[in-house]
């Protein structure tokens, strides 16, 4: 067992290296809008620091028959890793990479003894991610082998026990997937790869696609030539989700209830939050909505808002902040409605407490709710406060176990604060799973309402229930 970690330098510097720049690993803002939520480590990177591992215990040099890895769950530079290995006999070595408590990857390797010399190889030119629309099969194309091997190994010592072209060819995979084919919105699902020579001799991967299904975006990939052959498979990541317009919601909004009313959206640049304060403001409220690193996207719902005749102001306001309750008490002394949306990304959970994750979800679901509460219980008049709560609860949802626990615990939060503060008038509502950008996924739910019509319902609720 070998404890890991890929910290933020090594992430950056991987990025280089392999010419691997797509945007899901290097651009927080594009990451913010998928469904991780954050940049996340390269797969390629994962597996080879564990092969770095391996070949750290090895007493001789070692060249790689075959390669087998299946990525199971995203990984987060910074994220603790634990790599498990483990002797199969004849079937070679087997690894399994727990990533912050949950299964990330799972993979087995095959070897034959070598202390051969292999050429260096260099990082390939920059390139701009295609956002690829052709998938016919059986079309050859081709690609350089380019890594700049001396960094990777620079990186991860224990590689330099392996050859430099079969890492090379490793990291032109991750090259490929997520710059090239399926490109832009791209997730590697699956390697299966054999080398039939310890050295790659060849210049370029001549590759094709082998299979295609539009209905999960999946993409099956197939290489030849160069010493070796490898049968991957992808997955085309959904778009960010853009919520409905300002303009288009507002013609579905009837009554101005809630004019002369100034509400306060914590989280209100994305998602639900930013669908929430579009409908308060159709209904006539004065928005201000909150981010804390989404001032591209807050700036964006203000315009929309201005735009459809509604008002609204953005502020920033991070609830991880030292300042967190200097900034928000002003906010919170001059509303009359306060939802809170603040949330980290939800689907990190594994089969295991994950203990780091509880507390960072705690962190936002309670500690920064209850300085919400306690600064609206001195407020000198009412206000009424929207927590949005999760069907999950009652649904036992795997993979949720720390979300779940925070959430129910902002509840209990929530009525604590109701039996004894007189100017507090909470709302609690249990959301299903709707259409976010954090509920992303390849396979589009069933069970997924109406996002649009389900807010506007709640929003109706909340409006409508103002003191008289």
């Amino acid at each position: 067992m070998a404890q890991l970690t890929i910290d933020a330098v090594a992430h950056a510097a991987f990025a280089v290296l392999s010419g691997d720049a797509n945007p899901i690993h290097t651009d927080p803002m594009h990451a913010r809008r998928s469904a991780y939520g954050a940049p996340i480590a390269h797969g390629a990177h994962v597996a080879l620091a564990a092969l770095g591992a391996l070949g750290a215990r090895m007493q001789d040099g070692a060249a790689l028959t075959a390669l087998q890895v299946k990525f199971q769950a995203p990984v987060y530079p910074g994220d603790p890793l634990t790599s498990t290995w483990g002797d199969l006999g004849q079937r070679g070595w087997g690894c399994e990479i727990d990533a912050a408590g949950r299964r990330a990857l799972s993979m087995t390797v095959d070897t034959i003894a070598w202390t051969g010399v292999d050429r260096d190889f260099h990082a390939p030119a920059i390139e701009t991610p295609i956002e690829r629309t052709d998938f016919t099969p059986r079309q050859l194309e081709s690609i350089d082998l380019a890594c700049d091997t001396k960094a990777l190994m620079a990186l991860h010592p224990g590689l330099k026990a392996f050859p430099a072209s079969q890492l090379c060819m490793i990291v032109t995979l991750s090259r490929l997937i997520g710059m090239r084919c399926p490109g832009l919105y791209s997730i590697w699902a699956d390697l299966k790869l054999r080398f039939e020579a310890p050295l790659v001799t060849a210049e370029r991967l001549d590759w094709f696609i082998s299979a295609f299904d539009a209905r999960f975006g999946h993409v099956a990939i197939s290489t030849t030539g160069a010493g070796a052959s490898a049968d991957v498979q992808a997955f085309r990541r959904p778009r960010a989700r853009r919520q409905i317009s300002a303009v288009d919601l507002r013609a579905r909004v009837t009554s101005h209830a809630g004019a002369q009313e100034k509400a306060v959206v914590i989280g209100g640049s994305r998602g639900l939050g930013e669908l929430s304060a579009k409908i308060l403001a159709a209904h006539g409220l004065t928005v201000i909505l909150t981010y804390a690193r989404g001032e591209e996207d807050a700036r964006r719902v203000r315009a929309e808002i201005v735009e459809a005749g509604g008002a609204a102001d953005i502020q920033l306001l991070n609830v991880r902040s030292p300042s967190f309750g200097d900034s928000a008490k002003a906010l919170i002394e001059g509303a009359d409605l306060a939802l809170y949306f603040a949330s980290p990304a939800i689907f990190r959970g594994g089969e295991r407490l994950n203990e780091n994750l509880l507390e960072e979800f705690f962190t936002y679901y309670v500690t920064a709710f209850e300085t919400i509460l306690t600064l609206a219980a001195r407020k000198n008049s009412p206000l009424r406060v929207f927590y949005p709560s999760t069907t999950a609860i009652d649904e036992h949802t795997s993979g949720l176990k720390e979300y779940i626990l925070a959430k129910a615990a902002g509840e209990a939060l929530c009525a604590f604060h109701s039996a004894h503060s007189k100017n507090l008038d909470i709302h609690i509502e249990r959301l299903p799973r709707l259409e976010t950008d954090q509920t992303l996924s390849v396979i589009r739910s069933a069970a997924n309402q109406d996002t649009v019509e389900y807010m506007l319902s709640v929003m109706n609720r909340l409006i409508a229930s103002k003191r008289l």
